[in-house]
Order: structure tokens, then sequence, then C-alpha cells
């Protein structure tokens, strides 16, 4: 736990005094098996709540409820009021003891300190550690109340946000409509009619001093940032001269090609080189770069599907050129931009709130814990 002056001392209990690992015993379900619906949700790791479902019922987790679920590898906690089913490998079941209530349980283990940077690896080692706040159940209720009412607002917060994502995906439904199908029947070209493509670059990784530098140098897994603003590495003027990388300018639309981030889309919100898993857009007259930044997004399951290779299938230069995509009238993508942009400003305001949520609600946290 981390410590305030302000916080009240209470005895503590080592966490295996106080909480029973009733993993063992319990079935599994790999992902692929789960159900888009059914009678028992599954609940595994991931950031989702329910990761799907199963109508298996002798694949219900026999644990004690309510009960507490810690991903081994994700450090995510649900609390888990109703029957289910275990998801795929790397999740712990907690049942706490009588002498815990199990909403304090579940906010006490989530102040739990981790080691940083300590990527895929299991945590539940770090978790045996700890050592838990005992107050007496009565204050153990009262923290969990006001807890569970800073929760509700952060979570509120949370569902807004995605309802001003999921507008934005509908709105370009609405106004420009499938872009396979094409229900509107607006001119459909090859992507290499209307924008230009290039790929970026490595610099010899043994020679330092082309690293360290001020040129901005993306790679795919950065464009999980949606506008992409910072990165990781930096290449200098030498590096650049030495490779086949080159400075994009702002707006540049990017597309990875890739491995596990192929499909991903994003655009430059500042002048940066790429590596060469990175495919660089850039629109010509007709077509809007707001406009081909939605529209790939939309492509980017059935882009997929194009890939081509080995045990890793990658896109390529070709494979983006050729893609046909629909071209509706300046006007109506532009008529969509403008919308999406007041979209863009609603997420921008729900994201704000949400961090000013996160941060209140951990700051209450940490007045108990």
């Amino acid at each position: 736990m981390t410590s305030s002056p302000q916080r009240p001392h209470f005895p503590e209990a080592l966490f295996g005094e106080v909480f029973l690992d009733a993993t063992g015993g319990n079935a599994k379900i790999e992902s692929g098996d789960y159900l888009p619906i059914g009678k028992i949700p599954v609940i595994d790791q991931g950031q989702e709540y329910i990761a799907g479902f199963t109508n298996n019922e002798s694949l219900k987790c026999k644990a004690n409820l309510p009960c507490i679920l810690f991903g081994d590898h994700t450090k995510i906690f649900k609390f888990v009021n109703q029957p289910f089913a275990l998801g795929a490998d790397g999740i712990k079941v907690l049942v706490p003891s009588a002498k815990l209530n199990p909403r304090y349980a579940y906010y006490c283990l989530q102040r739990v300190w981790f080691p940083p940077r300590t990527g895929y690896q299991r945590h539940f080692k770090y978790l045996q550690r700890a050592k838990i706040p005992m107050p007496p159940l009565e204050e153990q209720g009262r923290i969990a109340a006001i807890l569970d009412k800073a929760d509700a607002i952060r979570r509120k917060r949370q569902e807004a946000g995605k309802i001003a994502s999921s507008f934005a995906q509908s709105l370009f439904l609405d106004l420009i409509g499938d872009p396979i199908s094409n229900p509107k029947k607006w001119k459909m070209v090859p992507l290499e009619e209307v924008a230009t493509t290039t790929s970026g670059g490595t610099p010899n990784r043994k020679v330092d001093a082309y690293y360290g530098g001020d040129i901005p140098w993306v790679k795919s897994g950065e464009l999980s940032q949606g506008v992409v603003t910072t990165t990781e590495e930096t290449l200098t003027e030498c590096g650049l001269l030495e490779s086949s990388a080159k400075v994009m300018p702002v707006g540049t639309v990017l597309l990875a090609m890739y491995g596990a981030t192929a499909g991903l889309v994003a655009k430059l919100g500042i002048e940066a080189a790429t590596n060469q898993a990175v495919c660089c857009i850039r629109p010509g007259k007709h077509i809007h770069a707001e406009y081909l930044l939605h529209l790939l997004r939309r492509h980017s399951v059935s882009l997929l599907t194009k890939r081509v290779g080995g045990a890793q299938p990658n896109l390529s230069q070709d494979i983006i050129r050729n893609l046909k995509i629909p071209i509706p009238p300046m006007d109506v993508q532009i008529d969509f931009v403008q919308k999406v942009a007041c979209v863009s400003s609603l997420q921008r305001h729900q994201e704000s709130a949400l961090k000013e949520t996160g941060s209140l609600f951990g700051a209450i946290q940490g007045e108990f814990f």
C-alpha cells in the first residue's frame, strides 16, 4: 500500500491470511470458444469486463461469490458477484475472508504497488507480498460506500466516452455508407489514383550516431495514438540520409503494414519520419485527408483479409495502392469532416473529464489505503 500522513493507521494482515486463492480446479475457456451471446458470461484478464459467453453449465467457476479476479499479466482487477466462467490462462480467482468487506477488499487490492515496466510477466507474486489494512468491518463498509459513489461517477464518464466514439462511426455510415458495399453508389477508384504512398526505413542499428537526434521516428506500434505526437525514438540527420527514412509533413495518413499492428491507422500530428513497417499516404486534391483517415479505419478489417505471407502475413504497398475506395463529391467529404470534428471535440472533452474523475477517484482511494 502507499503511505499518506492523513490516513488512519489500522492493523494489517498478510495477503494470504485474508484472501483465498480459489483458482485451482476451475475449467478455463480458450478465447476461440467464446460465444457472442449466451447464458453464462466469460470473464478473463482483458480490458472488457465480459469477454464473451458460454452455455455450458459445467464450466461455471466454483468459487464462492462475491470474488475478485486478478489478471496475472494485465494487473486488472474485476469484482464478480454473479455466476461466471473463467477465460483462458493468466487469471486468479480471489475470495475475501469473512474479515473483509468484499467491496473494500476490491478497492484495497487496486492500491497494491507493482514494479513499473514489468511487461507481460506474471504479477501475482507481488500481490502475495501485500499487507492489507484491516479497519473494523463497519469502517470497511463506510469506506467501500464512499468509493462506490466515486467509482460510479468515473464509470459514467467512461460510458459517455464510448457513446461519443460510436457516434463517429455511425456518422460515417450515415453520410458516406459502407465503403465496401458502397450503397450510395459513389465513384470507386484505386487509392493510388487519389493519393501517393511511400514507406520509411530503419537506419543501421549498429551505428549509434544515427539515433538520438531531433527527428521523431514513428514505428508501427505508435499508430495506436490515433494522432501521433510523440515517438519513443528519434533519428539524426545522418541517420535519415543513410537510410530510406524520410520526413513526412503534419497530416500525413499512416497505415501499419506488418505483424500484430497491421491495419492500424493514424495521422501525423508532428513532422516525423517512419520505419518501413508504416505506409505513409499523402492525399491528392480529390480526397480530404480527414475523410481518408476515417475511410481507412472503416476499411481496416477488409484490409487484413488481403494480407500475404506465411506465419505472419503482412500488407504491402501494392495492396494498399490498389485498394478500391469510394470518392464522394468534395462537399460531401467536407460535410463529414466538419461534423466529425464536432464529435472529436466532444470526445476530447469526455477524455479530459474522465482523466479528472480518474484522478479524483485515485485521490479518494489514497485517503484510505
